[in-house]
C-alpha cells in the first residue's frame, strides 16, 4: 500500500495543513493570508444580517427567562409577603436603615445606601449610562458626610413622627 491510500483516522476529517489552525470558535483560520478560511459549526455561529433578528429574540427570551427566575427567587426570600415586589420593599428598607445611620463607623455604606435607595424610589435619577451626564430635567446635588448627616438629621425627626398611626 503506498502513501497516498494511507488509511485516515476515525474522525474522517482530512488533516490540516500547518498553516490551518482551528480557531476556539472553531472557525478555520488560514496563518499564510491570516484570514478565516472556514466558518465555525453551526452551534458556533457568528452573528450575520441573516441571523442577527433570530439571535436578538433568543437573547431576548434568555433576558426574560433569567428575570422571571430572580423575581421568583426574591419572591421567595420576602419577609413582608409572598411576592418580588415585597422583596425589593423589604430590600429598600433595609437599604434605608443603612442611609440613616450617621454612626461614623458605617463610613461610606450610608452614602451608598442613600444613592440606592434614591433611585429605587425616583427621587434620584440615574446617570446616563458611560456617559456621566444626568438625563434631561434633573439637578444633580453633591453633599460631602457631613452634609448628608446634617440633612438626615433634619429628617429623621419627621420620618419618626409620620408613622402609621391608627388613632
Amino acid at each position: 500500500m503506498d502513501q497516498s491510500q494511507a488509511p485516515t483516522d476515525d474522525t474522517n476529517q482530512p488533516a490540516q495543513p500547518a498553516e490551518l489552525r482551528t480557531l476556539p470558535n472553531g472557525a478555520i483560520y488560514d496563518m499564510s493570508i491570516k484570514r478565516i478560511v472556514a466558518a465555525p459549526p453551526p452551534e458556533r455561529q457568528f452573528i450575520t444580517q441573516e441571523n442577527a433578528k433570530d439571535m436578538h429574540v433568543l437573547a431576548a427570551r434568555k433576558r426574560l427567562e433569567a428575570e422571571l427566575a430572580a423575581g421568583r427567587g426574591l419572591a421567595r426570600v420576602a419577609v413582608s409577603g409572598p411576592s418580588e415586589y415585597d422583596a425589593w420593599s423589604d430590600i429598600a428598607a433595609n437599604m434605608a436603615g443603612l442611609a440613616l445611620h450617621s454612626d461614623p463607623k458605617y463610613g461610606r455604606v450610608s452614602v451608598e445606601a442613600a444613592r440606592v435607595v434614591g433611585q429605587m424610589t425616583g427621587f434620584i435619577a440615574e446617570r446616563g449610562r458611560n456617559t456621566g451626564e444626568l438625563p434631561p430635567n434633573t439637578l444633580q446635588i453633591t453633599l460631602n458626610n457631613d452634609g448628608l448627616a446634617a440633612i438626615m438629621a433634619g429628617i429623621l425627626p419627621i420620618l419618626r413622627n409620620s408613622g402609621d398611626n391608627d388613632e
